[in-house]
């Protein structure tokens, strides 16, 4: 973000309009892309008319998802060391491991 009391060059300033007529239909669909993009809809069909297609934002993930799924994570490394030094892993281990991660999925979305 610029400093407080920064003022773009004159040349910068965006003082020119369009005036495009939408759809509802056309209108909604605009509205629901920029949210997902988290920009306003000014900033996303100026992004879109000068040819750069904005990227939706990634989910947020709780920091308790993160934890939880770092946790499976070192299950997971732990289990794939252990069968990789020839140490013998219980279906038992490897079933509850991958429970975990299928239901961390779910969670998440």
């Amino acid at each position: 973000m610029p400093p407080k009391g920064y003022r773009k060059a004159s040349t910068e300033v965006r003082s020119e309009r369009i005036d495009v007529y939408v759809t509802p239909a056309e209108l909604a669909t605009i509205d629901t892309s920029a949210e997902t993009c988290d920009l306003t809809r000014a900033a996303f069909v100026r992004a879109c008319s000068l040819g750069v297609r904005p990227q939706a934002k990634p989910a947020r993930i709780s920091a308790e998802a993160i934890r939880q799924l770092t946790s499976i994570g070192n299950n997971l490394n732990q289990l794939a060391r252990q069968a990789n030094t020839g140490f013998v892993v219980s279906a038992a281990a490897i079933n509850g491991a991958l429970d975990a991660v299928l239901s961390a999925v779910r969670r998440i979305g």
